[in-house]
């Protein structure tokens, strides 16, 4: 027998028989959560405003070319530093082929050492860094131009002041691509030369250590 009778209207000629109501659906997060998480959500009290996750602004900020077209823009200075570079140690009658591939290895390897001297000063100023491969492009640009310039024999009493002339070219280089704050752009060339002085001094070390004694 059915655990229910029907219900007989006011009008004889119908009998309706009345189904219990179907269950509510369960939601899907109600179904897949446990219930730890479903007492944890019901701990926040009604109105509690979201909160709000403040991202910090990016130190390498975009303009005056994309990564792509910085990219072709220094490897064209590098390859003239590197011609430049060959010629002038053939003049001065050194091997023409180790100083090419010196001021070509130099030129990739300075350029990543500049991305991380702006990450570091980026996480100091606790600033996201931004993009890296933007910053790694404008990086070889400012080093090629610097060891184009340096490469050059220009008519100055003495290499110092070839290399003084490159050291102002690669900072404004880097003011001009970076729009930095001057002291922020001296922090990072600071940072990048004491980077570029610690290799070239452990490359001394490793030429001294294989100089034969006496």
């Amino acid at each position: 027998m059915p655990d229910h009778e029907p219900v007989k209207p006011s009008n004889q000629d119908e009998i309706y028989d009345l189904e219990p109501a179907p269950p509510e659906p369960v939601p899907q997060d109600a179904r897949t959560s446990t219930p730890a998480d479903r007492n944890h959500t019901n701990d926040i009290p009604v109105g509690t405003p979201a909160r709000v996750v403040k991202i910090a602004p990016a130190f390498i900020k975009p303009g005056l070319g994309n990564a792509q077209v910085v990219s072709l823009v220094g490897a064209g200075i590098t390859l003239s530093a590197v011609i430049v570079a060959a010629l002038y140690a053939g003049q001065r009658g050194e091997r023409w082929a180790p100083a090419a591939v010196s001021t070509l290895y130099s030129a990739l390897l300075h350029a990543t050492t500049g991305v991380v001297a702006i990450m570091i000063v980026a996480a100091a100023n606790r600033l996201r860094a931004g993009d890296l491969i933007l910053a790694c492009s404008r990086m070889l640009v400012a080093v090629s131009v610097f060891l184009l310039v340096s490469n050059v024999e220009l008519p100055l009493p003495d290499r110092i002041g070839e290399t003084t002339l490159a050291c102002a070219v690669y900072i404004a280089v880097i003011w001009a691509f970076f729009r930095w704050r001057p002291d922020v752009v001296g922090t990072v060339a600071a940072v990048h030369a004491t980077i570029w002085f610690f290799l070239h001094a452990a490359n001394l070390i490793h030429e001294w250590r294989l100089t034969p004694a006496g």
